[in-house]
């Protein structure tokens, strides 16, 4: 049954939430109706990453989620003027959360985000807390994007590889049988952001204006 989902991340690099409206089944069928990204203002996403880097007390946790479930709710509603057609479509919205502590050898992590004030100020049935869900399966918790690659190149030549750079960089292998082998590689624009905030002073290198303006040191 082909439904119309929304979905949302909060991703590592901390830069804002991304919103995205499909046409699904849920299996091998996906047509993109819409999307946009809404970037942290500077306090929350430095928040954010003194959370997922040191102990932070329960209470400053707890506003924090207050605050980037706001960020997602707002995102929506964005998304809701941008494509009115095809928001009022939307069954269901899959909701991440954002990942603050991630232990998969001990099956521990920790997404932080309120879906039931989602749910309320949507009046949407949400979908949440995935990484537990496959931890309890026996799986890792991450990345879980390897059945979102599945789908997005069910008509393409196999195998195939796909990578996926985020904070941390992830891959997935789609063998010719249907095999599916996925995991993080690494550090991926996580590190090269850190380096623009700390040498540059900017959130991120642009389109590789940096990283293009230097010297390969062999």
């Amino acid at each position: 049954m082909v439904k119309v989902a929304l979905g949302m991340m909060s991703g590592t690099s901390c830069d804002g939430v991304d919103v995205a409206l499909l046409e699904t089944d849920g299996e091998n069928k996906i047509q993109f109706l819409g999307g946009l990204t809404v970037p942290y203002e500077d306090d929350l996403r430095q928040r954010l990453l003194e959370a997922a880097q040191f102990d932070v007390p329960i209470a400053d946790l707890l506003r924090i989620e207050r605050d980037i479930s706001q960020c997602h709710v707002e995102a929506v509603k964005q998304l809701a003027k941008s494509a009115p057609e095809a928001y009022a479509r939307v069954e269901i919205v899959g909701f991440h959360g954002h990942t603050v502590r991630h232990l998969p050898n001990e099956r521990l992590t920790l997404q932080i985000g309120n879906p039931w004030l989602l749910a309320e100020e949507l009046g949407l049935e949400v979908v949440t807390d995935y990484r537990r869900c496959d931890m309890a399966c026996g799986g890792q918790g991450a990345p879980l994007v390897a059945m979102f690659h599945r789908a997005l190149f069910a008509g393409e030549p196999r195998p195939t590889m796909v990578l996926n750079l985020g904070g941390v960089a992830n891959v997935t292998w789609l063998g010719p049988k249907d095999e599916i082998i996925a995991g993080d590689t690494g550090p991926g624009c996580g590190l090269m952001d850190e380096w623009a905030q700390t040498m540059a002073d900017l959130p991120h290198d642009r389109d590789g204006r940096l990283a293009k303006a230097g010297t390969v040191d062999r």
